[in-house]
């Protein structure tokens, strides 16, 4: 095996195939990623048996051959070096030379290294990428990353009747994206690994191809094939947790309930910054307590409904409010122990559930 790349070029094209191989593995040709250089031209390929990516890379091939290497390495040596570098396979080693040096790396046999997928799963359809974004960037922040809650650690897809709906859930909080939509598939439901999708979300320009069958999904971006293992469990019922009619609604400015959290929340301890919300009558304020001092501002806004205290994440109301696209957000709220539900007035695809916090006297 033998060619010929320009380093940086080389090692921005390597990326997601590197950031996909472990820096530790029970097996350690896992942390290595395998190189075939054949008359097709050059492809790498990156695994950690539930995630992988294939990369078809622009090179200059002079012999063919295969071997996987060390991804730490690699990444390591062509970061410090920016001409035309040679791979070349002498015997055992891959030899990395350039015009003042090279470096001699130990290889693994392609017969050593995870098997290739043979084929994409399933039927193949093309997807709008604009579409895809939108679902994955509203609702993945939600998904739990708690590897216990498996249902819960990854986002589930559900299509049918020409809708699409993807949810994201932690237990405490939920992002749902509906949209009406024609895919030339039978219905399905399906749990991805967030790992896979912000790949997408990273590499994803012009439109996708999907797949999926019932042990794994793909996807195809230009040059990039990620493939990653379903998650295999049931969904919680999300439709049941969707408050229908919570009778106290609070429409507000994004920016002025973003900055009020931000400065009252300062004063909690904890990792949510529980705050509480006092609505009703002629108060609209939020305030937060601890040992280091306490902090009230009052609120500009719309309300109607009953008087209310309710206790709040504003940690998740904040990542909630940044995904907000217009300058109003809707809140209703039913009692202080019912799920709140947040609307984008600008986006009626996207809805946000998340459960109150019970606040100490």
């Amino acid at each position: 095996m033998k060619f010929k790349v320009n380093s940086k070029d080389f090692l921005n094209d390597l990326g997601p195939v590197l950031d996909t191989v472990p820096s530790v593995a029970t097996y350690p040709v896992l942390t290595s990623f395998l190189l075939i250089a054949d008359k097709n031209g050059l492809t790498a390929y990156g695994t950690d048996l539930d995630n992988s990516v294939m990369a078809r890379i622009p090179a200059t091939i002079e012999d063919v051959g295969s071997c996987a290497i060390s991804a730490k390495i690699v990444k390591s040596v062509l970061k410090e070096i920016d001409e035309e570098i040679t791979f070349e396979r002498i015997e055992n080693q891959i030899v990395i030379s350039y015009k003042n040096g090279k470096f001699k790396l130990g290889l693994y046999e392609r017969d050593e290294f995870p098997e290739l997928p043979s084929e994409i799963p399933g039927t193949i359809v093309e997807l709008n990428m604009e579409f895809l974004r939108a679902s994955i960037e509203k609702t993945v922040f939600c998904v739990s990353s708690e590897p216990s809650r498996m249902a819960l650690s990854g986002l589930y897809w559900e299509y049918g009747d020409g809708k699409s709906t993807m949810v994201g859930s932690d237990g405490f909080r939920m992002g749902i994206y509906t949209e009406d939509m024609e895919i030339n598939l039978e219905p399905f439901s399906i749990i991805i690994p967030p790992k896979i999708l912000n790949e997408v979300l990273r590499l994803g320009k012009d439109n996708v191809k999907f797949g999926w069958d019932k042990t794994k999904v793909f996807f195809q971006l230009g040059n990039y094939t990620l493939i990653s293992r379903l998650i295999d469990d049931r969904f919680p019922d999300y439709k049941s947790v969707i408050p229908e009619d919570n009778p106290n609604v609070l429409k507000i400015k994004k920016e002025v309930l973003s900055s009020v959290l931000r400065r009252v929340s300062v004063f909690s301890p904890d990792k949510a910054k529980s705050v509480e919300l006092i609505l009703g009558g002629d108060t609209m304020e939020i305030t937060s307590r601890s040992e280091l001092g306490s902090g009230t501002e009052k609120l500009s806004g719309e309300y109607t409904g009953s008087d209310l205290r309710i206790g709040m994440s504003a940690s998740s109301l904040l990542e909630f409010l940044r995904k907000i696209e217009g300058d109003i957000v809707e809140i209703s709220f039913g009692d202080s122990e019912s799920p709140v539900l947040i609307k984008d007035p600008a986006n009626h695809r996207v809805l946000y559930v998340v459960t109150p916090i019970i606040l100490r006297e």
